[in-house]
């Protein structure tokens, strides 16, 4: 059995809850930066969320790239 036709499609409301489980992990502390002493390292955080929005490029890439599909999908952009 082939695999559905659109394996690669993206859920970007899915995409937008994942990007936000993600900052919201990292805010879990009730002070802020400058209680902190502002030297917090955000490095990791903005590289999760910049690898799930590549992901989810790549993925509308190869589900708007079909030479089979005649839909016409509007493009989603990157959050």
């Amino acid at each position: 059995m082939p695999p559905p036709a659109r394996v690669h499609a993206v859920d970007e409301a899915s995409m937008r809850v994942q990007i936000q489980s993600i900052r919201r992990s990292s805010s879990h502390t009730d002070y802020s930066l400058a209680a902190r002493g502002g030297d917090v390292d955000l490095t990791p955080l903005q590289r999760r969320i910049a690898l799930v929005k590549e992901r989810m490029e790549v993925c509308v890439r190869n589900s708007t790239s079909s030479n089979n599909d005649t839909t016409n999908y509007p493009r989603v952009s990157v959050l």
